[in-house]
């Protein structure tokens, strides 16, 4: 059995406390002190959202875009 937690990226407007209302798709903070953080998504869409918070990075960074990682690769990054 499998359990756990998954903040939810709610919207700017309020879903009056009904969480199914939540999108589960994954969004992408970079804080006025540069920190970048990533809320939400599903362990269906972790290649996305790695891709997505790494062109981000990138971008802040001002470094050219690589081509990406074949998808039958599998590392972790910790």
């Amino acid at each position: 059995m499998f359990a756990g937690l998954r903040p939810l990226a709610a919207p700017k407007e309020g879903t009056n406390g009904k969480t199914k209302e939540i999108s589960k798709k994954h969004k992408i903070y970079t804080s006025t002190s540069g920190l970048v953080s990533i809320i939400g998504g599903k362990w269906t869409t972790y290649r996305e959202m790695g891709e997505d918070i790494i062109d981000k990075l990138a971008k802040l960074a001002n470094l050219p875009r690589k081509k990406v990682v074949p998808k039958n690769c599998i590392f972790m990054v910790i």
